[in-house]
């Protein structure tokens, strides 16, 4: 056996002797040509030593033949195989390694030192032969897949600059797989053969994460790489990893004529992997969490309006078919329209997706989340739609803003049905001075305020904002962040000082304090009312705990601002205050008032005796329900709610001063 030493000299002397001035190359045995005598002894060789020769590595016979200098058939004469055979050792291998157990006994022959040639053959293998050759390729592909997206270690070349040389034919020939795969299915041609390529190419979990980086390598996002290439040759990888990508999103939204029949929940795992594998490799920056979905949010931004208009449908893509939403989406997405977006369509198209981003599951469920409802308003969403009313509010209807307005609305509705939960809540506080200040500027001006849609979209937001606020529950003063004072027993009740808390608590809060409804609290009970359960899950105990301390903290405030009301509506009745229930429904914007008989709202024997001791001692009976919207959403068509009862002296109503 040869040792490694004397192969390594072998191929140095073999690689010196092509770049000699009389322009020959050495044949593997020993005699000197010129190239074109050589291209010709090539061609006057048999098959099977053609064959050997690559087996072996030879870079001269490799390189002809990626060359199409040779004229022979890639997969019948066994160089297809040849070269697969090596690229399915590159992931964990060297080339060095790999070629060294290639050669044989006779080794004067120059080695390959970069896999470009082999990269080429595949190239031109899947352009020029029959499609099974584009099928054995994308199936045996996985490993050079592996080698050539990990960009950091880059184990298989001996040096970067052979990596440099190897990246962009790799990215061409994926290019030419996928690419043509999807083409010749959506024209009809060879439509079996196609879906199974595109098949075994969606199979090596590597290459999507190709696509999706590649389209990042500029100068934000890999600084390194795009120093390290050419920059033609990175501009044109963008571009490939930009449209496969694309083609990507096509394929599992089955979208127009590029839909490959896929499985409608395959193509929603397949959209939603897309949609949050990261822009950035994790070995080069493992801070940057930012997903694809984000990172084309972003690209909208920073390229501007023409750019968003070709990106926005693929971001509609992977937020309404797969849920692809993250704080990172949200943020940019509402970055985008608030600096960039300045025509009708695109807000219209831009706040349907606002709506649909802060809903549990954009696809299924019509209810928004806590968690992205807050991370939208912390972002500006509340804002962002204040400046499209104002911008094209005021002017002839249309069907473009019929249709921005009914949007805006919509999600002006999910944040207010969630307005009194934890984060959003806490959200709202955080911003509401930012909210109040667009809100008065788009009040004063007589174009919106005069406009009875932009006026009922104005009215929502004041709405929300008497909502959003700290109370004290028994002088109602409203509370900044550093005034407010829990009660320590049941952290329900909110106070501004030591004075309230202990008149509170001496009129009844102590009888009520940490305790449910009972019959024996009639007359002084402030808290939960019926038969709605803890959740025994902690996570949700508590945001059915803050959603109570939160509704208590407006309980006062909306029975003193609708107190004219609440007198009219009992007038109406022809009843006395002393046999009135007044029912608060949280749920709608702006709230409801309705007063009824005592003897329509009570149906038990048990609750009309509680009613009537409750009315002995000169209380109010006021009923609050609000939405309770949890993470474990039930099946059932209709949301749970939350009753609250509140008891207070019929005189509050008339004279306020506590």
């Amino acid at each position: 056996m040869v040792s490694k030493r004397e192969r390594a000299k072998q191929r140095k002397a073999a690689k010196n002797s092509t770049n000699n001035n009389d322009n020959t190359v050495v044949a593997g045995s020993g005699v000197r040509f010129t190239s074109r005598q050589f291209i010709k002894a090539l061609n006057r060789m048999p098959t099977t030593k053609i064959v050997g020769l690559v087996k072996q590595g030879d870079v001269l016979t490799t390189s002809a033949i990626s060359e199409s200098k040779i004229k022979i058939s890639y997969q019948k004469s066994g160089v297809l195989s040849a070269v697969l055979g090596f690229l399915q050792r590159c992931e964990h291998e060297t080339l060095d390694e790999v070629i060294d157990d290639s050669l044989g006994q006779e080794g004067e022959l120059a080695q390959l030192e970069t896999p470009v040639p082999w990269i080429a053959i595949l190239d031109r293998a899947a352009d020029l032969e029959e499609p099974s050759c584009s099928l054995k390729i994308a199936e045996s592909i996985g490993p050079l897949v592996e080698c050539m997206c990990d960009d950091m270690t880059r184990l298989f070349f001996k040096s970067n600059k052979h990596w440099n040389e190897s990246i962009f034919p790799f990215a061409r020939l994926i290019n030419n797989l996928f690419g043509t795969s999807i083409s010749q299915y959506a024209n009809g041609s060879e439509t079996e053969n196609n879906m199974k390529v595109i098949d075994a190419l969606l199979k090596h979990d590597c290459l999507i994460r190709c696509f999706i980086q590649w389209g990042f390598w500029d100068s934000s996002n890999r600084p390194d790489i795009a120093n390290e290439l050419n920059a033609k040759v990175c501009e044109s990888i963008v571009e490939i990893g930009v449209m496969s990508a694309r083609l990507l999103v096509a394929v599992a939204a089955r979208e127009n004529d590029t839909s490959v029949g896929m499985r409608p929940e395959d193509g929603k795992k397949l959209l939603f992997k897309v949609g949050t594998t990261p822009i950035v490799n994790k070995e080069y920056n493992p801070a940057c969490l930012v997903s694809y979905a984000a990172g084309v949010a972003r690209q909208m931004k920073e390229q501007g309006k023409k750019f968003g208009d070709f990106q926005l449908p693929l971001f509609q893509s992977l937020v309404m078919g797969a849920d692809c939403v993250d704080k990172g989406v949200i943020n940019e997405m509402i970055r985008y329209g608030t600096n960039v977006i300045s025509d009708l369509v695109s807000a219209a198209r831009l706040t349907s997706l606002s709506y649909l981003m802060i809903l549990h599951k954009t696809d299924t469920e019509n209810l928004p989340c806590d968690t992205r409802t807050a991370a939208a308003i912390r972002a500006g969403l509340i804002e962002m739609c204040l400046n499209f009313v104002g911008r094209f509010g005021g002017y002839e209807s249309s069907p473009l803003s019929i249709s921005l307005f009914d949007n805006v609305k919509n999600a002006f509705k999910m944040i207010y049905c969630i307005s009194l939960h934890q984060k959003t809540a806490k959200a709202i506080r955080s911003k509401k001075k930012d909210i109040e200040k667009k809100l008065v500027s788009l009040e004063e001006d007589e174009r919106i305020s005069s406009n009875q849609a932009c006026k009922e979209l104005l009215d929502m937001i004041r709405s929300l904002l008497n909502l959003s606020g700290s109370y004290c529950c028994r002088c109602n003063k409203q509370l900044s962040r550093t005034e407010v004072m829990e009660c320590n027993g049941c952290g329900r009740m909110v106070y501004c000082s030591e004075a309230c808390q202990k008149e509170d608590w001496f009129n009844g809060h102590k009888l009520a304090c940490c305790k449910s409804y009972t019959p024996e609290l009639s007359g002084q009970f402030q808290g939960r009312y019926g038969e709605e359960e803890v959740p025994k899950d902690e996570r949700n105990a508590r945001k059915q705990e803050d959603l109570e301390k939160n509704m208590n903290m407006i309980q006062l405030k909306q029975f003193f601002d609708n107190a004219e009301d609440i007198l009219k509506q009992a007038k109406a009745l022809d009843l006395p205050l002393y046999d009135c229930v007044v029912n608060f429904d949280l749920r709608h914007c702006p709230p409801t008032v309705k007063v009824e008989d005592y003897r329509d709202g009570f149906d038990t024997p048990e609750a009309m005796k509680c009613f009537e001791e409750s009315r002995s001692k000169g209380n109010l009976t006021c009923n609050y329900c609000s939405h309770i919207i949890r993470g474990d959403l039930d099946d059932d068509d209709e949301v749970p709610r939350l009753l609250m009862q509140r008891l207070f002296p019929h005189k509050w109503l008339t004279k306020k001063d506590l």
